[in-house]
C-alpha cells in the first residue's frame, strides 16, 4: 500500500532484516536445547518436496488388484497381451513445413510399424475412418504453429478412442546434434518419470 518506491523499499529490507535475525534466533535457540539434551535430542529432518507432499488417493500402487483388473479389459489390453500387434500412421495437419516433413520422416525411423501419409485436405474424421479400415491401431497427428515450428501431437487410439493432445517443445533433430549416432532396430524405451497416478497409469498404457 505504499505508494513511493523509495519508502517501499526500505520498509521492505527492514522487513526482511528482521525476518532473517528471528530465524537466526530461533536456530541458536534450537541448537542450545539439543547441546542441553545431548545424545537424547531429536535428529533435525529437513522439510523437502517428499517429505511434505500431501498424500495422494488416486496413487497407484504396486500389486493393485483394482488397477489390474482393469489394465485386463481396458482400450490397451490387446496390445499388452499380444494379441493385436501395433501398427501406427503418422501424419500431420494441412500443408506442412519443411522442417515437420523432416520431424515425420525421424518419427517413422524411430517407432515401430509405422506409416507417413500425406494428409493434404482430408478431414479428420475421413482419416479416421480410412485407419481404421486398413487396421491402424494408433494415429498420431502432429501439428505447427504460425512460425512453422512443432507444436503439438494428437494420440487417437484406435478404432474408439481415447484421444490426448500432448505440447511438442524443445524438438532438436538429430542432424543438428554434433557426433549424433545412427539409427538401430531396436524398438524404442518409453521412460516415464512421475506417471504414479491412475490418470498417469492410464496415460503411461497409452503412450506405450
Amino acid at each position: 500500500d505504499i505508494k513511493n518506491k523509495i519508502k517501499r523499499q526500505q520498509v521492505y529490507h527492514k522487513l526482511k532484516r528482521e525476518g532473517g535475525k528471528a530465524q537466526r534466533k530461533a536456530r541458536a535457540l534450537r541448537q542450545k536445547e539439543a547441546e542441553a539434551l545431548g545424545e537424547a535430542a531429536p535428529a533435525h529432518v529437513q522439510r523437502t518436496l517428499d517429505n511434505t507432499r500431501e498424500a495422494d488417493d488416486t496413487m497407484v500402487q504396486p500389486g493393485d488388484e483394482e488397477v489390474a483388473a482393469e489394465d485386463s479389459f481396458d482400450e490397451f489390453s490387446a496390445h499388452f497381451s499380444g494379441d493385436v500387434p501395433p501398427r501406427t500412421l503418422v501424419t500431420t495437419g494441412r500443408y506442412p513445413s519443411d522442417k515437420l516433413l523432416g520431424f515425420m520422416e525421424e518419427m517413422v525411423t524411430l517407432l515401430p510399424n509405422c506409416e507417413y501419409r500425406q494428409r493434404g485436405a482430408v478431414p479428420l474424421k475421413q482419416l479416421v475412418d480410412a485407419c481404421n479400415e486398413r487396421g491402424f491401431t494408433s494415429l498420431l497427428v502432429f501439428t505447427e504453429n504460425k512460425e512453422k515450428k512443432p507444436q503439438s501431437l494428437w494420440l487417437v487410439k484406435l478404432p474408439y478412442g481415447p484421444t490426448a493432445r500432448f505440447k511438442v517443445s524443445s524438438l532438436v533433430l538429430p542432424k543438428r546434434i554434433a557426433g549424433h549416432g545412427r539409427p538401430t532396430a531396436h524398438r524404442p524405451e518409453l521412460i516415464l518419470n512421475s506417471f504414479g497416478t491412475r490418470l498417469g497409469h492410464r496415460l503411461g498404457r497409452m503412450l506405450a
